[in-house]
């Protein structure tokens, strides 16, 4: 099964707010917990007085900040496209303040080779269409070392998940890292973006497609050296589709019937995967 993906054009800055009362008007993508630790995502992030862009800015904060969220605010904004509400947070024991949701970490983790750098994940941006603009930022010691964006699985309200997965048995990768989406319905493509830390160096891989649409389906996935079916020094990319087949003797029992079912093996060079 092939899978085109169209590349949408970007919209530049988009700003806009709402109040409780315009619910339906908005999908917030993710939400964070009241007493949940995170980091921010962005850069020299304004912690401001009041839910507001305009208000009095109590302090700025490097990316990788640590805080705490207090409350959430009914007060939501549209930034690059997107809708997030503000957050109520603690910075230290010390200060207070707001801060736009997008700012923050959806996720954050750091590297198994080296505790000190650490990965920030969340969305950059949402196209015209709705669709998601994913972003990794790497950080050290609250200086960003690299940013990364990529396409996410579909609109920019689908849930994903940022996983760190060690090195998997890959000699010159440091950490492999999935960023995974879910689909929300029958039909409804997700699948998993691969990309590896290595060299001092977060690079793009692939992204990999699962789909099921009723009786037919659609997958691709990496294993990995220490993976159960693995090998020495390779990875391997297992691609299959097809579609459950009714069968003619027992129509409680089905069957599959492949219109795909490929494997080839790779080789990481140290910037790409190569074909061998």
């Amino acid at each position: 099964m092939k899978y085109i993906l169209l590349l949408l054009g970007f919209l530049s800055l988009n700003v806009a707010t709402f109040s409780q009362e315009d619910e339906e008007e908005y999908q917030i993508p993710y939400e964070f917990e009241v007493g949940q630790t995170v980091y921010l995502l962005g850069d020299s992030v304004n912690i401001r007085k009041s839910a507001d862009l305009n208000a009095e800015v109590v302090t700025k904060l490097p990316i990788g900040s640590k805080l705490k969220i207090i409350s959430k605010s009914d007060k939501v904004t549209r930034l690059n496209n997107f809708d997030m509400p503000w957050y109520y947070v603690e910075i230290n024991k010390k200060q207070k303040g707001y801060v736009w949701g997008g700012k923050i970490a959806m996720a954050s983790c750091r590297s198994t080779e080296n505790p000190d750098i650490v990965f920030h994940f969340g969305i950059e941006k949402a196209t015209a269409d709705g669709e998601g603009i994913l972003q990794i930022r790497v950080e050290k010691g609250n200086k960003q070392l690299q940013a990364l964006s990529f396409e996410g699985f579909g609109r920019v309200t689908k849930r994903h998940t940022f996983t760190n997965h060690g090195n998997r048995g890959l000699k010159s990768v440091n950490d492999v890292l999935y960023v995974d989406g879910f689909g929300e319905f029958c039909g409804d493509g997700g699948g998993a973006v691969a990309l590896f830390w290595a060299d001092n160096k977060l690079i793009f891989v692939k992204q990999l497609w699962d789909m099921f649409d009723a009786p037919v389906f659609g997958s691709q996935r990496f294993l990995f050296p220490a993976d159960m079916e693995g090998e020495k020094d390779r990875i391997i990319l297992r691609e299959e589709a097809g579609e459950y087949v009714d069968d003619e003797n027992d129509p409680t029992e089905s069957k599959i019937v492949y219109s795909q079912d490929e494997t080839t093996r790779y080789k990481w060079n140290g910037k790409e995967l190569v074909k061998i």
